[in-house]
């Protein structure tokens, strides 16, 4: 095979390694840019068809191991020669392998910000989210379940367990479709509501109560504390804390106010 189709190859192999560190689209996008630097008299698609109709086209699987993991699917005029047909079998196998492992890392990566028990986002993703929403304002709840330990250490983890999963739910099923509700400790939650601006503190403040009745209303001896506090620019560590207060001095509100009714 020509020495310099080689090392266009070894060239394009070099920027897709680079690309194989990010997410799915990024490799997605580099494999077809490489196919393009060395088939520039062809089309190439990453699903079984191509958009335009070609004289010539073929269908190339690509694996990862013994698993499929794609189809690289390429056409043209006129079909390529041996020597295009080697080089092209030569990208085939490097790319499959590198798809493979974009979409483990991005199965991983996945998985890691999901709580496993609710299945809502957690703490890793509660701050990347909260930092994408630092760009305009926006309104941050922080809750902080009542009742939980008593119910954890008197029926057992297992009890627990199932009444986190039914808050959540119950939580999730509160909220409008563009607010996000996280689990980001025990039985500490977060919601971020979007649109402050429009939405406002005092509907928020209405939507929670209405969640904490809700909450109330499974009957499994739980409640919750919050602090909620619009954001509108500044440290966003200095806000979260701020919020964070405010969750607290409700927490002590509401126990003062039940031993007060228990005396």
């Amino acid at each position: 095979m020509n020495s310099n189709r080689l090392l266009d190859l070894v060239k394009v192999q070099t920027r897709l390694i680079a690309a194989g560190s990010l997410c799915m689209d990024s490799v997605s996008r580099a494999i077809l840019s490489g196919l393009r630097d060395l088939f520039p008299q062809y089309r190439a698609s990453l699903v079984d068809s191509l958009t335009v109709a070609s004289a010539w086209s073929k269908k190339c699987p690509l694996y990862h191991g013994a698993s499929k993991v794609g189809i690289l699917t390429i056409g043209g005029s006129v079909p390529p020669t041996k020597e295009e047909e080697a080089l092209l079998n030569l990208f085939v196998d490097y790319v499959g392998p590198l798809l493979g492992h974009a979409e483990l890392h991005e199965e991983v990566t996945r998985e890691s910000m999901v709580d496993p028990l609710t299945q809502l986002p957690n703490r890793r993703a509660f701050e990347l989210q909260v930092a994408l929403e630092a760009r305009r304002p926006f309104i941050l709840a922080l809750l902080d379940l009542d009742g939980f330990k008593i119910l954890n250490d008197t029926k057992g983890h297992p009890a627990g367990d199932e009444a986190l999963r039914k808050v959540a739910m119950t939580l999730r099923q509160g909220l409008r479709e563009v607010d996000s509700l996280y689990r980001i400790g025990g039985d500490e939650f977060a919601i971020t509501f979007t649109g402050s601006e429009l939405l406002g503190l005092m509907a928020v403040t209405s939507i929670l109560e209405r969640l904490r009745e809700a909450v109330e209303h499974l009957s499994i001896g739980i409640s919750f504390s919050v602090g909620s506090q619009t954001y509108q620019s500044g440290d966003l560590r200095v806000f979260v804390d701020s919020v964070d207060r405010l969750l607290y001095a409700d927490k002590r509100r509401r126990k003062a106010r039940q031993t007060g009714w228990a005396s």
